[in-house]
């Protein structure tokens, strides 16, 4: 019976480690997102209010927003892997979870 107790004992510390390592993932996966959201958020279009009156500021935009549309077409490619990454790191984390839960049920039960 004991070698059953311990068994289990290393069950549980195996699935302590195994959710600990997935939330981490978890963790690291959301604040990548999350910068790439920020990134996102920062190319913010131009005022152009004076550009009519200066052509060459009127240039300088639209050189620049044809680099940003081209910078959020690389982002949002990169904020859709990093989603989907998401939510794969939070199933496994999930599943962790629920094994950790479990043999703290057997143990205790």
């Amino acid at each position: 019976m004991s070698q059953d107790r311990e068994k289990l004992a290393r069950l549980q510390d195996a699935a302590s480690l195994v959710f600990d390592a997935r939330s981490q993932a978890l963790r690291r996966a959301n604040e990548a997102r999350a910068e790439t959201l920020r990134k996102l958020a920062a190319l913010e279009p131009l005022p152009t209010e004076d550009a009519a009156m200066w052509p060459a500021l009127d240039q300088s935009h639209f050189a620049y927003a044809q680099w940003a549309t081209a910078r959020r077409a690389e982002l949002n490619a990169t904020l859709a892997a990093q989603t989907a990454d998401c939510a794969r790191a939070a199933r496994e984390a999930q599943v962790a979870l629920g094994r950790r839960s479990v043999l703290d049920r057997m143990k205790s039960g």
